[in-house]
């Protein structure tokens, strides 16, 4: 069933299928363009998957969920490809490295 949030253009599934955590929860709700921007290396799942959202100019507006059912992709495939990069990959949200500073 799709439910509306606050924004009636953004919807999200909410039939409970499959067990999902914060960081997959939280990549199938924003757009792909916020995924591939926070988890670069997402792109070669994508991609892998035959989508051609990297560099389409919806990937701004479709959340991943959207992406998923616009392309007839099962959540649970894609998230057991997607997890590794979720989990490994540092994200917008890494601290950065501080640089070596000359004494």
């Amino acid at each position: 069933m799709l439910q509306h949030k606050d924004n009636p253009a953004h919807f999200r599934y909410s039939g409970a299928m499959h067990e999902t955590s914060a960081p997959e929860e939280s990549a199938l709700d924003q757009s792909v363009a916020e995924v591939l921007t926070r988890w670069p290396a997402a792109a070669q799942v994508l991609l892998a998957f035959r989508m051609a959202c990297v560099g389409c100019n919806f990937s701004a507006f479709d959340t991943t969920r959207d992406a998923l059912r616009i392309h007839g992709i099962g959540t649970a495939e894609f998230l057991q490809r997607l997890r590794p990069i979720l989990q490994t990959s540092p994200g917008v949200d890494a601290q950065p490295t501080p640089a070596h500073e000359e004494e």
